[in-house]
């Protein structure tokens, strides 16, 4: 039986799809939402993969809910301070021949992945 750690990926522990650095494969320093993994267990049998995480005891330092864009600005989140942008093709010759154009703003209370965040964990787990 092992516990792995964020110390214990030899590579980037990184699962970002758009390569924004902003999603651990395992928390570090900081758990960012509910289920966020902070060490995996690797056993030849799931008793002891279960007895060895029962053993764990993880201590949080509650903080601040930060939900919105504007509270992320507030607070120095690290991804807000860099815009994405992700496009196919010549989007100035596409939006040149457009008909019509819209500008302004979009909120929308989402986030990537966000479906997948557990509210609580999994009792299979």
């Amino acid at each position: 039986m092992r516990v792995l750690t964020a110390e214990d990926i030899p590579g980037e522990n990184q699962t970002s799809p758009v390569h924004a650095n902003d999603e651990p494969l395992l928390a570090q320093d900081l758990v960012q939402h509910v289920g966020q993994p902070i060490f995996a267990v690797v056993a030849t049998d799931r008793a002891i993969a279960r007895r060895a995480v029962s053993l764990a005891r993880i201590v949080y330092d509650e903080l601040p809910a930060i939900l919105d864009i504007d509270s992320a600005k507030e607070n120095g989140s690290a991804v807000v301070w860099r815009p994405l942008t992700m496009a196919r093709g010549d989007v100035a010759s596409a939006l040149g021949r457009a008909p019509r154009r819209l500008r302004g703003t979009l909120t929308i209370g989402g986030q990537e992945h966000f479906y997948l965040e557990a509210g609580s964990p999994c009792p299979a787990w």
